[in-house]
């Protein structure tokens, strides 16, 4: 009989550590996508790997596609520069 309380509760806490440690993993990698585009939108410096719209069209950040549309790559930063300067 105790026996299976004592498993009944190591059970339950194993089954709350688990969900909590799988809702941290989740909000870490939204939060690093949010922190990503917000920083596209802001900067005009977009990370490889975010999608954003260039030229009229929605593409994925990566240095073939950077360089297809005439902007700045950054090969130690891998990211991409997308904002026009005026001259």
């Amino acid at each position: 009989m105790i026996y299976h309380l004592i498993m009944k509760k190591f059970f339950l806490i194993f089954i709350l550590i688990s969900l909590f440690s799988g809702v941290i993993f989740l909000t870490k990698n939204i939060y690093y996508e949010f922190t990503a585009f917000n920083m596209c939108i802001d900067t005009g410096i977009c990370p490889e790997g975010t999608k954003t719209k260039l030229d009229n069209e929605i593409i994925v950040i990566t240095e073939e596609n950077c360089k297809a549309h005439n902007r700045v790559w950054s090969p130690e930063n891998r990211m991409c520069s997308v904002r026009e300067f005026k001259k």
